[in-house]
């Protein structure tokens, strides 16, 4: 266990607690484009709030928004922290709870499931589904 300061724009540093690796194997490390991880799940998932990379950021930074968005493309992806990029998009921006935050998860309430033209009944009670980006 480590304390570092994690900087993601030059007013954007927040000090925090990181689990570093003393060594890696080599598969499948050795390819990777990085050198770290860094989770965006809730507080509640990490091993404690000091090394929540979310909570520590939008607590510990100043003028950025609570907000993040991510955008995935056939070949590269992007990450805005502190809003997300509106012009890409077709429509506007529809927000939603995070339903049981305390298990840590981006988990939202499912209304209805469809695939295609047919709507799946099997969340007339209530579903959940879960954003991931990995």
């Amino acid at each position: 266990l480590v304390r570092d300061s994690v900087c993601v724009a030059p007013k954007a540093c927040v000090d925090m607690g990181l689990l570093a690796a003393t060594s890696m194997d080599e598969t499948p490390f050795a390819a990777a484009p990085n050198d770290g991880i860094v989770g965006l799940g809730l507080e509640s998932l990490a091993f404690a709030k000091m090394f929540s990379f979310l909570d520590r950021l939008f607590e510990g930074s100043r003028n950025v928004r609570p907000q993040f968005g991510i955008a995935l493309g056939e070949e590269v992806g992007e990450l805005h922290l502190g809003g997300h990029d509106g012009a890409p998009l077709a429509a506007p921006l529809r927000w939603f709870p995070v339903d049981h935050p305390d298990q840590g998860f981006w988990q939202v309430a499912i209304q209805e499931v469809r695939v295609g033209a047919t709507t799946v009944h099997d969340c007339a009670k209530g579903c959940h589904g879960i954003v991931d980006t990995g």
